[in-house]
């Protein structure tokens, strides 16, 4: 993975029995040693998709990694509806 260059975020649950956290503690380091871009954040007492991931602490901190990293969302113009969709 050398030489690869788009920011990381990394996060496990520390009580995951399905893939071990030291798997991506490990990829951590390796991605800092290699001078990218990453991050990584166990999450004490989180399983694997467990409803730990799906609280608004977590998804804060994933919003704010997303912003810090690649900016803040881009506003767009309204939609214009199809008169016809709903025919």
């Amino acid at each position: 993975m050398k030489g690869v260059k788009p920011p990381f975020l990394i996060m496990h649950g520390s009580k995951d029995t399905l893939v071990s956290p030291e798997q991506s503690a490990k990829l951590f380091r390796m991605l800092k040693k290699n001078g990218d871009n990453a991050e990584y954040v166990l999450v004490e007492g989180a399983e694997h998709g467990d409803k730990t991931w799906y609280q608004p602490i977590i998804i804060n901190r994933v919003v704010e990694w997303f912003t810090k990293n690649l900016g803040a969302p881009i506003k767009t113009a309204p939609q214009q509806q199809n008169p016809n969709a709903n025919l």
